[in-house]
């Protein structure tokens, strides 16, 4: 009787021990359910509820702000805050901007703003902190940490930092609204325009052909320089470049001078709008044609077309 009895109690444990893993299971996959449809995230259950590692929690966050419901929001907010706790820089940025702007119902508080932006190492949090100091809005006006903190988010890659650097550092004339924070410095200047225009800013580009061009600050002139970098910008766009190239090309001097080049550069300048170029176009097409060399000019200006807009382009 008594080894029936213990054989009884035996089976009621283990079906309890059955049952809680079941529930266990339901209870997971019902937060699998509610929560995502992608990879199973790294649960563990503690005090009856989940905890995920922080790229599941920022990974979540995500998923829930998608949904663009009211309940949704919260669980997003929820799960930024609980991965920014644990240190991601992307949640800690976004869970900032929540903050700032007053997101989804979130009440909007400066204070914790600029803290969840300090405690990101994300480049737009470091860029952000950078505006915010050079404004003075929620923190001190201080040019020095604005420099600061352009600086960190451009070591981080970021190309509007990069490009402010550069604007900053040069204090160009072009851009009055934008005042240097500090008094022009020949080396960062160069090394920030020269940073931005090869990040790829058709801007930075632009203004640093123009310096070699015309040997303005900070660098000294160097017409093959000059074309390199109007060539990158033009390729991206910016008329002016465009323009720029057609005059390069025209007054170039040795090795550089070609008036099929300038005919070609100028003639895509007018069709982009640049008024600028009706004139030069007007008279190196007078020229080629004068000197039998129309041919040649309709050659460069059909790879000139392709190089700028990657399409074959017929015209006569």
């Amino acid at each position: 009787m008594k080894k029936i009895a213990y054989t009884t109690k035996l089976t009621v444990l283990l079906l309890a021990v059955l049952a809680i893993n079941i529930s266990t299971v339901s209870t997971a996959s019902a937060c699998w359910k509610r929560h995502c449809q992608s990879e199973a995230p790294d649960m563990r259950i503690t005090n009856n509820h989940y905890s995920y590692d922080y790229k599941t929690s920022y990974d979540m966050a995500q998923y829930h702000e998608s949904l663009h419901t009211e309940e949704g929001y919260q669980q997003a907010f929820e799960a930024y805050l609980d991965a920014a706790q644990m240190g991601d820089s992307r949640a800690a940025y976004r869970l900032a901007q929540l903050y700032e702007q007053g997101l989804y119902g979130t009440p909007r508080n400066m204070e914790r703003a600029i803290y969840w932006y300090q405690h990101s190492n994300d480049s737009r949090a470091k860029f952000r902190l950078a505006q915010l100091a050079e404004m003075g809005k929620g923190m001190d006006y201080s040019p020095q940490q604005a420099i600061a903190y352009y600086t960190q988010a451009a070591e981080l890659g970021d190309g509007r930092a990069i490009y402010r650097l550069s604007q900053n550092y040069k204090a160009v004339p072009d851009e009055p609204t934008q005042k240097g924070m500090t008094e022009p410095n020949k080396d960062q200047a160069t090394y920030w325009l020269e940073e931005s225009a090869k990040a790829g800013d058709g801007r930075s580009q632009y203004k640093l052909a123009r310096a070699y061009h015309t040997g303005q600050y900070p660098v000294k002139r160097d017409l093959n320089q000059a074309r390199y970098w109007y060539t990158k910008s033009a390729l991206q766009g910016d008329t002016r470049s465009e323009f720029y190239l057609g005059q390069l090309y025209e007054f170039g001097g040795a090795g550089l001078a070609s008036k099929p080049k300038a005919y070609a550069w100028y003639r895509i300048a007018k069709e982009q709008g640049h008024g600028w170029a009706v004139t030069p176009l007007a008279r190196v097409s007078n020229q080629l044609k004068t000197n039998d060399m129309w041919s040649q000019g309709l050659v460069e200006y059909q790879a000139a077309h392709e190089l700028r807009y990657g399409v074959h382009h017929t015209q006569k």
